[in-house]
C-alpha cells in the first residue's frame, strides 16, 4: 500500500513537472495493481485530457465516478468532455448531477447552457446562463 502511495506521489510530481510519459507510465502501473484507485483514475483522466485524448479521459472519469458518483468537479469535467465529443444530452446529465451537489458551479452552469443551446433548447439555455450571471 505504501509503495502505491509513493508511486502516486511520483506520478503526480512527474505530471506537474511536465514529464507526461513518466506520469502515464506510473499511473498505469498503479492501476494495474489497484484498478479501483479513485485518485489515480482522476489524475490519469486529467493527463489524457491534457493530451487531447478525450475518449480515454472520458472512460477514466467514468470509472472514477463509479467509485465517487457525488464528485461535482469530476461530473463537470466529464460533462465538458461529452460536450466536446458532441454528446450534449450526456453532458447535460453530468452538469445537472454536478449542480445538484454544487449549485453555484459557474462552469457547469455555463457549459450546461451551451449543451442546451446545441440541442436548440434555447429558453433552458438562457435560464442556465441567467443562473450563472446571478451567481457571478
Amino acid at each position: 500500500m505504501q509503495d502505491l502511495e509513493r508511486l502516486f506521489l511520483s506520478a503526480v510530481a512527474a505530471h506537474q513537472a511536465g514529464d507526461l510519459n513518466e506520469a502515464e507510465r506510473l499511473y498505469k502501473r498503479i492501476l494495474k495493481a489497484r484498478p479501483q484507485q479513485f485518485d489515480t483514475l482522476n489524475a490519469f483522466g486529467h493527463l489524457e485530457l491534457q493530451q487531447g485524448r478525450l475518449t480515454e479521459a472520458h472512460a477514466l472519469f467514468t470509472r472514477a465516478l463509479k467509485l465517487n458518483p457525488r464528485s461535482s468537479e469530476l461530473r463537470a469535467n466529464r460533462g465538458s468532455i461529452s460536450l466536446e465529443l458532441g454528446r450534449s444530452e450526456e453532458a447535460i446529465q453530468d452538469y445537472d448531477k454536478a449542480l445538484a451537489v454544487n449549485p453555484t458551479d459557474l462552469t457547469a452552469l455555463m457549459n450546461r447552457g451551451t449543451a442546451l443551446a446545441n440541442l436548440h433548447r434555447h429558453e433552458e439555455a438562457l435560464s442556465s446562463y441567467g443562473r450563472a450571471l446571478a451567481i457571478k
